[in-house]
């Protein structure tokens, strides 16, 4: 089951069967209809895996079992079964709300710290504070990532949108000005380059600002406050906070009227599919 966000909001998910046939030992065939559905919290290897270890039934001439027919099968549906665009074609991977407690960097880049619920899908307001971590961010390379976009809310209104181009990255590098194509930032672009543009951001021990697009001493475009700060500008909310220039360029992060302080973090991947190695069998 893989989680999208839908025009309102709402979560979908992706399943798909599809009818093969079962040769006998006489020649015949019986057919039999396979449903698979993917599961974000396994990998497709895992998923093949639990259908090769479920008993088959043996052919009544010849009484051996179909297991190697079965296999290539289900490993074709489920390539099949992972679309390119899940969605609408955002699929969210990670959402964080403000002061809730919790660095982001470190959840997001320890292996194994997913949360997915099963039911409800996952809002995108303070009025769900629930910690969303897809575990498709610990399992970056068995999918074909476009793009991906950082999204910020405040009073359920997107205030800000930064999009990069993710093919061919990992978890942790598809976050650099090199890959930025799309922001509201006139003052971002090749020929003008932040201090400091990394998924790690800046941390030395007393401070950890994630996702920092730096612009100097007391400057920048957008950050993450992962910790309490020394900085005035950095500790006037409880961790995390993010903060964003709501000017069209790079602003003093003590000027308060420029200076927006957002309600949710959300992080989206476009583009999912199998890699070329899965789609092989």
């Amino acid at each position: 089951r893989l989680f999208g966000e839908s025009r309102e909001g709402a979560q979908t998910t992706s399943s798909s069967f599809r009818e093969y046939s079962m040769k006998g030992g006489s020649g015949g065939s019986a057919k039999q209809q396979v449903t698979v559905s993917v599961s974000s919290g396994r990998s497709m290897k895992d998923v093949v895996s639990s259908q090769e270890r479920s008993p088959t039934k043996s052919s009544p001439s010849s009484g051996a079992p179909h297991a190697a027919v079965v296999t290539k099968t289900i490993t074709k549906t489920i390539v099949q079964s992972v679309p390119k665009l899940i969605g609408g074609g955002w699929t969210l991977l990670f959402k964080a709300v403000s002061e809730t407690g919790g660095p982001v960097f470190s959840h997001w880049e320890t292996e194994g710290k997913t949360n997915e619920p099963t039911g409800e899908p996952v809002r995108l307001d303070v009025a769900d504070p629930y910690r969303y971590k897809s575990s498709i961010i610990d399992n970056w390379e068995q999918y074909s990532i476009q793009e991906v976009k950082v999204v910020l809310y405040k009073d359920n209104e997107e205030v800000l949108v930064l999009r990069f181009d993710a093919e061919g990255t990992s978890k942790s590098d598809w976050f650099s000005q090199d890959r930025l194509i799309e922001s509201p930032f006139i003052d971002l672009s090749p020929d003008k380059k932040a201090n400091g543009f990394s998924f790690q951001g800046q941390r030395d021990g007393k401070i950890a600002r994630t996702m920092f697009i730096d612009g100097g001493v007391d400057h920048g475009w957008f950050v993450v406050i992962d910790k309490p700060d020394n900085a005035p500008w950095a500790k006037k909310a409880a961790v995390p906070h993010f903060l964003y220039s709501t000017s069209d360029q790079c602003v003093n992060w003590n000027d308060a009227p420029n200076v927006g302080q957002a309600d949710v973090l959300a992080i989206f991947a476009l583009g999912f599919g199998a890699n070329d190695e899965d789609e092989e069998d």
